[in-house]
């Protein structure tokens, strides 16, 4: 048995879109502001990101890398930088707490190190407690995954 809820209000889903002469994504589509993913991390809580894009398990030569940034002065909070380079699966995965003792303003940014063709890519963010994501540039669109997507 499975619960049929999903996670359109903390997903986003979308081609890879370079933002400007860089190599960064836009999750906004037009280049001008809020291009990011954004969220609010209250002092003490958390919160799990993860990136996948359509590239075959065990067989990604297109890597991206995800990045949780201060949207206030844009430092890094954390990072996965993982290597795909033809035998590895397209996933990136951040788990953040907050230890600052303030509420953190967050950025969810994802960077695009190689690759011959853009991809689709599909960010799930996972917040804890009083974690907010603003709508920003979210994306219900299947967002329904596991389980209760399998048809039948």
């Amino acid at each position: 048995m499975s619960a049929a809820g999903n996670d359109a209000k903390t997903h986003y889903q979308g081609m890879y879109d370079q933002l400007g002469a860089t190599s960064w994504h836009d999750f906004s589509g037009t280049g001008l502001a809020n291009t990011d993913l954004y969220v609010k991390i209250p002092a003490g809580d958390s919160l799990y990101v993860v990136l996948q894009w359509n590239d075959k398990w065990g067989t990604s030569v297109n890597d991206y890398d995800l990045y949780l940034l201060n949207a206030g002065n844009g430092s890094e909070l954390k990072y996965s930088e993982n290597v795909q380079d033809g035998n590895d699966d397209p996933i990136e995965v951040i788990s953040y707490t907050n230890i600052s003792g303030s509420t953190i303003e967050g950025a969810i940014a994802v960077n695009k190190v190689i690759g011959a063709t853009a991809k689709t890519l599909e960010v799930f963010i996972y917040p804890f407690n009083e974690t907010q994501v603003y709508i920003d540039n979210i994306t219900g669109v299947d967002s329904i995954f596991g389980h209760p997507a399998v048809p039948g």
